[in-house]
């Protein structure tokens, strides 16, 4: 943001999905012990109580 509360436009050095920072990270594995958000209950809708 600028002195007059614009937003100004960086460009980007890199990017972790295609310059291989995120190679080593199992993200299966990641899944399987921590789930998703989608796993839980939270925010959905209880269609067995209409």
């Amino acid at each position: 943001m600028n002195g007059n509360g614009d937003l100004t436009y960086h460009r980007v050095k890199s990017n972790p999905w295609t310059d291989g920072t995120y190679a080593n990270i199992d993200f299966d594995e990641l899944r399987k012990t921590y789930g998703t958000v989608d796993d839980t209950p939270v925010g959905k809708e209880r269609l067995d109580k209409y």
